[in-house]
Parts: structure tokens; C-alpha cells; sequence
């Protein structure tokens, strides 16, 4: 079971992070390839537009899942943040329901387009297919990771009812304070590896000058 874990969580993060780099990488390529063959060679590269698309969506669409995954994706939080923790947990619950069976729906649209799909991009005849094979990945994979939010949040609500966990705290959390904070402790953290570095630093250039005094005075 857990090998089996290991495998999934290596794919997951080779689809989401490696994807979008190579794609990124291949899209820029592309791009500074079209610009050569524009101004330089003086022709025309209309492939390079179509690897340019395929980059941009295959870059997109599987990095946005990495985004959802990390809850780092952009969101408009203000009537969120002014709730209590409570309060936030039963805006997660609706909000993820909702995302849920929206993209249930969605998931089986976009899988019978792209199974039903036969068109081919007009300069190097790729299938379409190719193209736009993300979207129902990306579909899925917010639909996996929403419903494994909501299913978190019930559970502690189930936990606390049951008095196997303590109930969330009701004060408020303050993220401009929380944010301040952990910006003030990883500046400490960097000026003092800085600090550090800078002082062995020293003590080697220290070692150094005395082995050439040392060397002379032979």
C-alpha cells in the first residue's frame, strides 16, 4: 500500500511540476524560434505557433492542479478572513460541495469531447486530442482534491462531536499578523545564515593570509 502511494504521489508531482516546466521550457523555445526565423531567416515558422498553444496549455492546465493542490491559487478571501475559524470551515464545506458536484458534471462533458474529438491542428496534423488532453485532467484533479477537502472538514467536525479531537478554536486569526510574523522569523533566518556564512568566510580568508605570511617568512 504504501509502494503503491509512493507511485502515485511521483506521477501526481511529475504531471503537475515536471509537465509545466518542460512545457514552459519547449513553449519559450518556440517562441524565440519564430522570432529567429521572423527577423533572420526571413520565413515563416507557423508550426512554432502550434507548438506554442500546445506548450501554454500543457504548461497551464497541469501547473493550476499544483496550485489547487497547495491552496495557493488566487481567491477572493475577504469575507473569508473576516470569519472565525468556524465559520471559515463551513465556507470550505459549502464551497468545496459546490466545486464538487459542478465538476462532476463538467468532467463528463469534457471527457466525451475529447473521446469524440478528430480534428487536427493545421501545420504539423497533431490530434486535437493531444491538445486539450489536460482539461479533463485538470477536471478530475480538482474534483479528487476538493472532495478530499470536504471529506477532511466533515471528519473533524465528526472527531469533536465524538470527543475524539478538540474542538477548533473559536478566535479569530488575524492573517496579516500571522503573515508579519513569519515574514519577520525568515528574515531572521536569512540574516543569520547570511551572518554565518560571512564569518567563515573571514576565518578562511583569515587561514589564508596566514599561510602566505607564513610561506614568505620561509
Amino acid at each position: 500500500m504504501d509502494k503503491a502511494k509512493k507511485i502515485f504521489f511521483k506521477i501526481r508531482d511529475l504531471y503537475e511540476i515536471a509537465v509545466p516546466t518542460l512545457a514552459f521550457a519547449m513553449l519559450f523555445g518556440m517562441f524565440m524560434w519564430g522570432i529567429l526565423c521572423r527577423y533572420v531567416l526571413k520565413r515563416s515558422a507557423t508550426y512554432a505557433n502550434e507548438i506554442q498553444i500546445m506548450g501554454y496549455l500543457w504548461t497551464v492546465l497541469p501547473a493550476a492542479l499544483w496550485a489547487r493542490r497547495r491552496n495557493d491559487h488566487v481567491c477572493f478571501s475577504m469575507l473569508y478572513d473576516s470569519l472565525r475559524p468556524r465559520g471559515q470551515r463551513w465556507i470550505r464545506i459549502l464551497g468545496n460541495l459546490f466545486m464538487v458536484v459542478t465538476y462532476c458534471f463538467l468532467l463528463s462533458g469534457s471527457i466525451k469531447y475529447i473521446v469524440n474529438l478528430r480534428q487536427r491542428s493545421m501545420s504539423l496534423q497533431i490530434p486535437l486530442k493531444i491538445l486539450y488532453f489536460p482539461f479533463p485532467i485538470l477536471v478530475a484533479g480538482i474534483l479528487i482534491y476538493s472532495l478530499w477537502d470536504f471529506c477532511m472538514d466533515v471528519r473533524d467536525i465528526y472527531l469533536e462531536r465524538t470527543g475524539k479531537k478538540e474542538p477548533l478554536s473559536n478566535e479569530k486569526v488575524d492573517k496579516a499578523e500571522e503573515f508579519r510574523k513569519a515574514s519577520e522569523e525568515e528574515y531572521e533566518r536569512l540574516f543569520a545564515n547570511m551572518e554565518k556564512e560571512e564569518a567563515e568566510l573571514d576565518a578562511e580568508l583569515e587561514e589564508i593570509r596566514q599561510k602566505e605570511e607564513a610561506s614568505k617568512e620561509e
